[in-house]
């Protein structure tokens, strides 16, 4: 094997030899399923490049020594691929139109994984078309707001479906850089994702920019699968995302952020969105709309109201939506008294009225003038009606 003789390059050189190693041993195996000759022969490569790293340790500065530090041991990706189980190869259909190709198929403790054409992907079966066709509308969703997904694609495998989601590697744990997922929280909210930051579901790569590893539980359903009876178009999310005594890992995310980031955060989710045409599941996609509805009439409502010094951003949503719950009650009042006058009406005891009709002085009988004051009335209560479910503010 070449050494590198830029230190920066030994790390990345030595790793990327091993890892294609690794999997053309893989290969090699996948037919006898020798997995413990696997593991011995990931064992002796990574032992070897952990030697070849010695040997130039003391031409590399400090931090370069610190970044080589257990090179010499198997790397998270061949520890987790040593304890699969190699299937060997097998024909499988991806997409919805049912292409056939070529991969090879390990499989795991809760999940299996293919190779194709020299990346691995995981599986997850599922007999929901719904489901599988959420997971992959919202990765498409999140993919049209600028965040990173990995690749995704429909499979059939031995006669299950499922879809196939790209391995990705070298992601950060979200912790190292909080307020780079201040950005993506407005989607999360949109798409209800109550797991969105739980450990690997939403990562950081390299640079630090938020990756949804997963889009599993978005939508109305739980990360299992199974469909949520409360997913409604009542934007819960907004507000449990930064509670801590409901969710402690997604507060201790956000605790920092301010009403500005929050605003930002929301108008990306407001991008390009014209309809839940990703999502097939019919109910869900219609709950979709109407969040996405109640989220711009929160967004409005905080365009209006600063942040006060010293409140915390969850005080703050909570005071917004204190607020707009005021406005609505005081809308419906309002409403309601409307009605209350125009029942009032009483017609019985008038028998003539005159009115101008295209200035012309006409006669008719009162009961029809009235009646006709009555509907016009009416039609505007309906029109006044409408326009205070829409109302955010007065």
């Amino acid at each position: 094997m070449r050494i590198p003789k830029n230190g920066a390059d030994i790390v990345s050189g030595i790793a990327n030899h091993a890892n294609r190693q690794l999997l053309n041993i893989l290969d090699s195996l996948a037919e006898s399923k020798k997995q413990k000759e696997v593991q011995t022969h990931a064992t002796e490569i990574a032992g070897n490049y952990g030697k070849a790293i010695a040997q130039i340790a003391s031409n590399t500065t400090p931090v370069q020594k610190t970044a080589t530090e257990g090179a010499g041991e198997l790397s998270e990706l061949e520890k987790f691929f040593a304890k699969l189980e190699a299937k060997g190869k097998k024909t499988i259909k991806i997409g919805k139109e049912g292409d056939e190709i070529d991969v090879i198929l390990y499989r795991g403790k809760h999940n299996d994984y293919i190779k194709s054409d020299g990346k691995i992907f995981r599986v997850r079966y599922s007999k929901d078309e719904d489901l599988n066709s959420t997971i992959v509308g919202a990765a498409e969703q999140y993919k049209k707001r600028g965040f990173k997904v990995p690749e995704m694609m429909y499979v059939t495998i031995n006669g299950k479906r499922g879809v196939a989601s790209l391995l990705l590697t070298e992601l950060q744990d979200p912790s190292t850089n909080p307020k780079a997922l201040y950005d993506i929280f407005g989607t999360d909210v949109l798409f209800a994702q109550r797991n969105a930051y739980s450990k690997g579901i939403t990562m950081l790569d390299a640079g630090g920019n938020p990756v949804k590893v997963s889009t599993s539980g978005t939508a109305g359903y739980r990360v299992r699968g199974e469909r949520r009876p409360d997913f409604s178009e009542d934007v819960t999310e907004l507000r449990s995302f930064l509670d801590p005594s409901i969710n402690p890992e997604s507060a201790a995310i956000f605790k920092d952020m301010t009403r500005e980031d929050l605003l930002k955060s929301l108008n990306r989710a407001f991008t390009d969105y014209i309809g839940s045409t990703d999502i097939p599941y019919e109910t869900g996609a219609k709950i979709l709309d109407r969040r996405f509805d109640n989220l711009q009439k929160f967004y409005k409502r905080a365009y209006m109201m600063p942040q006060k010094e010293g409140e915390t951003i969850l005080q703050y949503v909570t005071r917004v939506q204190n607020r707009m719950k005021e406005i609505k009650a005081e809308n419906e009042l309002y409403t309601e008294k409307l009605r209350q006058y125009v029942d009032r009406f009483d017609i019985s005891e008038f028998k003539s009225i005159g009115y101008r009709d295209n200035y012309d002085y006409k006669f008719m009988p009162a009961k029809d003038a009235i009646k006709k004051q009555v509907n016009l009335l009416k039609m505007f209560l309906c029109l006044l009606e409408n326009i205070c479910k829409k109302m955010t503010c007065r």
